[in-house]
C-alpha cells in the first residue's frame, strides 16, 4: 500500500508513510504498539482495530540521543512523538534505591515547511529537556560534597561541627578532580555553616571553634587551586561572604591572636589589651601573616601586602562592641585576611585591559563594616606588571570590594579611596573605611617611539610643508578680503 490514506473514525499515526517500510522495522513497529495502548487506555473497552478503520499517516520519532553529564552517560533511545520516557540512572550507589531519569519527546512546529508534503504533519518530534535531578553524581567527591551542603549545622552539637567541616576539608583536597559542580556544593555547606552558627560561635569552647575554623580555611584554601573559571562567580562571592563572616565571629581571650596560614590565604585575629596609640598594622610576607605594631609609616614597608588600621577606627569599634558586651577583649578583635589569589573577587565588568595587581587584604574592628573613618586607613601593595608590555603603560587604581554590585555578585569600587603614591613596583592607597582593598592596573597603549624609515621621514617632511603652504594660503586669503572689504567701504564715502 502506497501513501494513501483510509477514512475510518480513528487515526492512529505511525511512524511511516509506507506499510511496506513497516516490515522488519522493530523501532516502528514497537513506536505503533506503545501508541496504541496509550491512547486505548482512553478508550472504553473492547477496542477492536482493524487495517480498514485506520487513518495512517506519517509522524516523525525522536531519535536516539547519548548525553553525558556530571551524573554519568544517558542513552535516550528513539521515542515516539508525545511521549515521556523513564531510564534507569547510570550511577547505583550501594544503600540506596535506583532513580530514574525523564525526558519527553515533545511537538514541535515543523522547521521543513518548505518540503513538507500534503500527508505530513505541521509539527516534527524533538526532545525535550531531561530531569535526571534524582541520579546520584558520577563522582564520589561530589556525591559527598553535595551531602555536606545538606548538612543542618548546630552550635549545640560541636562533635558534629568538627567531622562535617573536617570532612569538608578533605573532600576539596583533591584539587585536580574538583569540578564546578564541586565549588558549587562547597559554597553552599560554607553558607550554611555560617548562617547557623556564626551569631553563636562564640558559645564554643576555644579547641572547637579553632578547628572549625582551621578546616574552614583550608577548604577554601583547596578551593583556591582550582582554576578561575571552575569557580564561578556566584560561587566565590558566597566563599568570600561567608569565610569574611566566620572571621568576624572568632573572640580571642584578651591580648591574644588566633592565626592561621595557608598558601593562597592566611587571617590573623587579635584581641588587644588596650587600645594602641599608634594604631595596628598586618603585613604579610611570603607564607606569613601576623599583626604588628606599626612604628614606621606604611609606605616604607617592603612586605607583600601591608595595612594601617588607624587608632580612631580600634577606638570606634571598641566603644560600639563595649555597648553590646559581646566580647571577652577590652578593645574590639581586629581581623586581617590576606588573599594571595584572586578568584573570589571575579568582577565580570573590567574590560580586558585591566587586572588584580596586587594580593587583596581585607580588614575590620568588631562590626565596623564599610563605617566611615575619620582618619584614613593606609596600605602598602608589591605590584604585579608582569602583564604589561614594552608599548603600554600601566594606570594604577586603588580599589576596595563592594558585595553588593554585579547582582550581589560583587564588584570593584574606588569610592573613598586613592592613590597616595606609586613607583615601578609598589603601590600606596589611603581609603576612608575598612573592608577587601587592592590595586586594579589598567594598560594603556603607549605612542610608538621605533625610528623612522627614509620614506617615513620624507613624508612627514611634506606632510608639514603642504600644511605650511595651506596655512598661509588661508591667511593670504583672509587678508585680501579684509583689504577688498575695506576698499569698498572708502570707495562708497
Amino acid at each position: 500500500m502506497g501513501s494513501g490514506m483510509l477514512r475510518a473514525s480513528c487515526e492512529v499515526r505511525i511512524p511511516t508513510v509506507s506499510i511496506t517500510d513497516i516490515v522488519g522495522n522493530a523501532s516502528a513497529i514497537s513506536g505503533l504498539e506503545v501508541y496504541i495502548t496509550q491512547r486505548a487506555a482512553n478508550i472504553p473497552a473492547p477496542l477492536s482495530l482493524q487495517p480498514s478503520t485506520l487513518d495512517l499517516r506519517g509522524f516523525d520519532l525522536c531519535t536516539e540521543e547519548v548525553i553525558e553529564d556530571l551524573r554519568g552517560v544517558f542513552l535516550w533511545t528513539e521515542t515516539v512523538i508525545d511521549t515521556e520516557i523513564n531510564i534507569p540512572c547510570p550511577v547505583i550507589v550501594p544503600g540506596l534505591p535506583q532513580q530514574t531519569a525523564t525526558r519527553r519527546c515533545e511537538r514541535v512546529p515543523r522547521t521543513d515547511q518548505g518540503r513538507r508534503s500534503e500527508s505530513s504533519s505541521r509539527f516534527q518530534a524533538d526532545w525535550g529537556p531531561a530531569n535526571n535531578t534524582l541520579c546520584p553524581f558520577a563522582s564520589a567527591i561530589t556525591r559527598e560534597l553535595q551531602a555536606i551542603s545538606q548538612v543542618a549545622f548546630n552550635t549545640s552539637q560541636p562533635d558534629m561541627l568538627v567531622s562535617t567541616t573536617s570532612a569538608l576539608r578533605n573532600a576539596t583536597s583533591n584539587t585536580t578532580e574538583l569540578s564546578r559542580a564541586d565549588v558549587d556544593f562547597t559554597s553552599v555547606a560554607l553558607l550554611n555553616l555560617v548562617s547557623s552558627t556564626a551569631a553563636s560561635m562564640v558559645e564554643l569552647n576555644q579547641t572547637v571553634e579553632r578547628e572549625v575554623v582551621s578546616n574552614v580555611v583550608e577548604s577554601v584554601n583547596n578551593i583556591l587551586e582550582v582554576p578561575e573559571t571552575s569557580i564561578g562567580s556566584a560561587p566565590a562571592a558566597r566563599i568570600a561572604s561567608s569565610l569574611e563572616t566566620l572571621v568576624t565571629g572568632i573572640q580571642p581571650d584578651a591580648g591574644q591572636a588566633v592565626v592561621v596560614d595557608t598558601p593562597n590565604l592566611g587571617f590573623s585575629v587579635i584581641c588587644l589589651a588596650d587600645v594602641l596609640a599608634q594604631g595596628l598594622r598586618a603585613e604579610t610576607s611570603g607564607l606569613e601573616i601576623g599583626p604588628v605594631v606599626n612604628l614606621s609609616k606604611v609606605a616604607e614597608s617592603l612586605a607583600d601586602v601591608a595595612l594601617d588600621i588607624p587608632r580612631d577606627a580600634i577606638q570606634l569599634g571598641t566603644d560600639r562592641l563595649q555597648a553590646s558586651n559581646t566580647s571577652n577583649c577590652d578593645s574590639a578583635p581586629t581581623q586581617f585576611i590576606v588573599y594571595r589569589t584572586t578568584s573570589l573577587f571575579q568582577d565580570r565588568s573590567l574590560d580586558n585591559s585591566t587586572s588584580v595587581a596586587s594580593q587583596v587584604i581585607s580588614a575590620q574592628v568588631g562590626d565596623l563594616t564599610s563605617v566611615p573613618l575619620e582618619e584614613p586607613s593606609m596600605m602598602s601593595f608589591s605590584i604585579n606588571t608582569a602583564n604589561i608590555s614594552e608599548n603600554e603603560s600601566a594606570v594604577l587604581t586603588c580599589v576596595f570590594w563592594n558585595f553588593s554590585i554585579n547582582n550581589q555578585l560583587g564588584g570593584w569600587s574606588s569610592d573613598g579611596c586613592r592613590l597616595v603614591n606609586s613607583s615601578g613596583t609598589r603601590g600606596v592607597c589611603q581609603c576612608d573605611h575598612l573592608t577587601n582593598f587592592a590595586i586594579l592596573v589598567s594598560r594603556r597603549a603607549l605612542l610608538s617611539t621605533e625610528p623612522q624609515s627614509d620614506a617615513e621621514v620624507a613624508l612627514s617632511i611634506i606632510s608639514l610643508v603642504g600644511c605650511g603652504l595651506s596655512m598661509v594660503a588661508l591667511l593670504a586669503s583672509m587678508g585680501t578680503t579684509l583689504a577688498i572689504q575695506k576698499l569698498r567701504a572708502s570707495t562708497s564715502q
